[in-house]
């Protein structure tokens, strides 16, 4: 099609961007479970195809550790937000929901969790999930908003693989595109309508 002329245009830096799709996908996870029961959010698909209140679990978790790692590595992230924390640590959220602590998977993300275990794990009611899951969102958001935008393509310190602060964002941002096509998957199982979007 006919693009306009370049000058029309309005200039984003690169944290905007990545902000916009944090923000829509995050969005997404949380628009995909709210027409949901809890036996639905909990419903068992099979052998390790784990629940919708695992797939939403599982990202709240690992967004919640992005937040700490970033906080971690950067000095204008710690000035703004203090000590790298979890939400999950602060509020003991394992120990208030009777969750088997140091037996889920890497960091208890569920990350490298053996189906088993996975498929039996009893995550809380919808109301005290999604609100992890949106204390969690709001977190690394404001975390990656306050990360000065021209250090976004610097390596992180000490990450094995090179990559950059926009990378690992990015990283995040597929690895919960994927969870939610797995839920938008199983809501149309659940006869329901799949898409997390309107």
């Amino acid at each position: 099609y006919d693009r306009p002329p370049l000058e029309s245009d309005t200039v984003k830096d690169g944290r905007t961007v990545l902000l916009r799709y944090y923000g829509l996908e995050r969005q997404h996870l949380l628009d995909s479970v709210v027409d949901l029961s809890e036996d639905q959010l909990q419903h068992a698909f099979g052998p390790s195809i784990h629940s919708i209140a695992w797939q939403l679990w599982h990202a709240s978790r690992w967004d919640d550790r992005l937040a700490y790692v970033l906080i971690r590595l950067h000095p204008v992230l710690q000035e703004q937000f203090g000590p790298p924390h979890e939400i999950w640590s602060d509020e003991s959220l394992a120990t208030r929901w009777g969750l088997p602590e140091g037996q889920m998977g890497l960091r208890d993300t569920g990350t490298d969790m053996e189906d088993g275990p996975a498929d039996q794990l009893r995550l809380p009611g919808k109301d005290e999930l999604v609100g992890y899951a949106r204390r969690a969102f709001s977190h690394i958001e404001a975390v990656v908003s306050a990360l000065p935008a021209a250090d976004l393509y610097q390596v992180m310190p000490g990450d094995p693989d090179g990559d950059t602060y926009a990378e690992q964002i990015l990283a995040w941002i597929d690895h919960d595109a994927r969870h939610l096509g797995m839920i938008e998957a199983m809501r149309g199982l659940l006869g329901l309508r799949g898409t997390a979007t309107h």
